[in-house]
C-alpha cells in the first residue's frame, strides 16, 4: 500500500475520533462561566418566542453579537431538545467541518500524507479542542474564516469567480456571526502575504472582486439588519458601540498589553507549541519556494497580529490563526518523520478531554449546582418565567437550567415592599439575613454544594427559598 493510500483510513480514523471526543459529555456537563450560559438562553429565547431576529436574554436585548451563533443553537435545540448538550452541538460540528475543509484543502494544494498530520495537530491542541465542547461564538467563526482563507489561497494561486463568490459568503456569514472583524483578519492576511512575497505585486487582489463582493454582502447581510433596525431600533446602535469599546479597551475588563498571545501560545496550542519555533522558522526558509508555506505564515501572523492590536484580549480570539499554524507544524513532522510521537501527544490530549468532559466534571456536584437547583425549582413549580431571585450567586446558567426566569438580586429585595416570592440564596447570605427577613420565608429542598468560579471559586451551599403565604 502507497503511503498516500495507508493515509486515508488514518485521516478517517483521526476525524471520527475527533469528532465523539468533541460530543462527549456535552449534556452531562453543566454551561460554564457566563458566556454559554448567556448564548444558550439567547438561542432558547429565541426559539420560544418565535422571533429570529432580534436576540434577547431573559426578556432584554442582547447586543453583545449578531444573530447567527444564535439561529445554529436555537436550530439545534429545536431537533435535539432545549439542552446544555444542544447549546453546544454547533461548535463541535463547526470544528469538525473546518477540519474537513483543512484535510482538503492541504490535500490539493500538497499531498494526503501533509493534510493527515495538519489535521491531526489541528483536532488536538487545546484551544482547539476547548472551542469544540464550548457553546461560544468562536468555533463557528473559525469556520467561516478558514473558508475565506482557503478561497484566498485558490484565488492567489489559480482565479475562479467560484472561489471569489465563496470567498464573499463565508466573510458575510462571519459578519452575522461576530461583526467586521472578519474583514481585519483577511485583509491582515493579504498584507503580510504582500511582505513576504518577491517580487511584491497587489495586482492579483482585483482577482477577490470587491464590487461584487459588496454587492454579495449586502444580499446576504441587508435583510437582518433591515428587520433588527425595524423591530428594535437600539440594537444596532448599542452593537457597533459595544464593538468599538472591545478594540480600545472598554469592554468587560479584558484589556491586555500587545504580546499577550505570543505568551499564552505555549499552552494554547499544547502540545504543538513544542514543534512550534522549528514550524516557524521551516516555513521561513521555504517561503520563497513552497507557496503553501508562504500563505500558511501568512495565515497565521496576520489574524495574530490583528488580534494582538486589539485592547480587548481573551484567548479564542488568536482562534483563526490555529489552522495555519496546524498546517506549519504538520510539515515539519512530515519532514521529520515524527509520526509516532505525534499520534501519541495527539491522542494523549484528546483522551485527556474525553476523561475530563466524560468521567471527571461529570461527577463534581459543585460545578453543576445550576443544573441540580434548576430542577428542583422545575419540581416545586418554580420553573420556566417564574421570577427567581439570585443572592449572592452570579451565575447565568442558573437562569438557563430554571427556564429563564432567574435574575441577580441584591439581599435588601428581600425585605422591599414587594419582596421575591422565590430566591436561590448562599448560605452565608441566608445567615446574614434579619431573623425578621427570614421569618417571612421558607427553605425548600436540600442545600446544594457550589463552586462560584465567576466569584473567585468560593466554595458554598444554595438554598432555595419562597415566600411564606399570609
Amino acid at each position: 500500500m502507497t503511503p498516500d493510500r495507508a493515509s486515508r483510513p488514518l485521516l478517517f480514523g483521526i476525524l471520527l475520533a475527533a469528532a465523539c471526543v468533541y460530543l462527549i459529555g456535552n449534556e452531562r456537563v453543566q454551561l460554564f462561566d457566563r458566556d454559554e450560559p448567556r448564548y444558550a438562553e439567547c438561542a432558547r429565547e429565541m426559539l420560544i418566542s418565535g422571533d429570529w431576529v432580534v436576540p434577547r436574554y431573559l426578556g432584554d436585548l442582547r447586543p453583545h453579537k449578531p444573530p447567527l451563533i444564535y439561529w445554529c443553537q436555537a436550530a439545534a435545540m429545536a431537533v435535539f431538545g432545549q439542552t446544555g448538550g444542544a447549546a453546544r452541538l454547533p461548535s463541535a460540528v463547526s470544528i469538525i467541518l473546518t477540519a474537513i475543509l483543512l484535510a482538503a484543502f492541504v490535500k490539493r494544494a500538497a499531498d494526503r500524507q501533509l493534510a493527515v498530520w495538519s489535521v491531526l495537530v489541528f483536532c488536538t491542541g487545546g484551544l482547539v479542542l476547548a472551542a469544540a465542547k464550548l457553546a461560544i461564538t468562536d468555533a463557528t467563526l473559525l469556520l467561516w474564516i478558514a473558508i475565506g482563507q482557503c478561497s484566498l489561497y485558490s484565488i492567489w494561486r489559480k482565479p475562479t469567480i467560484l472561489a471569489a463568490a465563496i470567498f464573499w459568503i463565508s466573510t458575510a456569514l462571519a459578519g452575522l456571526t461576530k461583526g467586521p472583524v472578519v474583514l481585519a483578519v483577511h485583509a491582515a492576511t493579504l498584507v503580510v502575504l504582500f511582505v513576504l512575497e518577491k517580487p511584491r505585486s497587489i495586482s492579483w487582489w482585483r482577482n477577490i472582486r470587491p464590487i461584487a463582493g459588496l454587492v454579495i454582502l449586502a444580499i446576504i447581510v441587508s435583510p437582518w439588519l433591515i428587520l433588527v433596525h425595524h423591530r428594535a431600533p437600539d440594537f444596532l446602535p448599542r452593537l457597533f458601540s459595544r464593538a468599538g469599546r472591545y478594540a480600545t479597551g472598554g469592554a468587560e475588563g479584558h484589556a491586555e498589553p500587545p504580546g499577550y498571545y505570543l505568551l499564552l501560545i505555549w499552552g494554547l496550542f499544547f502540545p504543538w507549541s513544542i514543534l512550534l519555533p522549528a514550524a516557524i522558522h521551516t516555513a521561513w526558509k521555504e517561503r520563497a519556494e513552497n507557496p503553501l508555506a508562504r500563505f500558511a505564515l501568512a495565515a497565521a501572523i496576520g489574524p495574530w497580529l490583528v488580534m494582538e492590536l486589539v485592547i480587548n484580549k481573551l484567548p479564542f480570539y488568536v482562534l483563526p490563526s490555529f489552522p495555519a499554524l496546524a498546517i506549519l507544524t504538520g510539515m515539519v513532522i512530515v519532514r521529520k518523520k515524527f509520526f509516532r510521537g505525534a499520534l501519541i501527544g495527539g491522542g494523549a490530549m484528546a483522551l485527556g478531554m474525553a476523561i475530563l468532559f466524560g468521567a471527571v466534571l461529570p461527577r463534581r456536584l459543585p460545578l453543576a449546582a445550576s443544573r441540580e437547583i434548576g430542577r428542583e425549582l422545575s419540581d416545586l413549580g418554580a420553573g420556566g418565567a417564574t421570577r427567581v431571585a439570585m443572592i449572592d450567586y452570579r451565575e447565568p446558567s442558573l437562569a438557563f437550567y430554571q427556564g429563564g426566569g432567574a435574575w441577580e438580586s441584591a439581599a435588601n429585595d428581600l425585605s422591599k415592599p414587594q419582596p421575591p416570592q422565590w430566591a436561590v440564596i448562599t448560605a452565608e447570605a441566608w445567615d446574614g439575613l434579619a431573623q425578621s427577613v427570614r421569618d417571612d420565608y421558607q427553605t425548600l429542598g436540600p442545600r446544594v454544594p457550589v463552586w462560584m468560579y465567576n466569584d473567585k471559586w468560593r466554595s458554598s451551599q444554595l438554598l432555595i427559598i419562597r415566600k411564606k403565604t399570609q
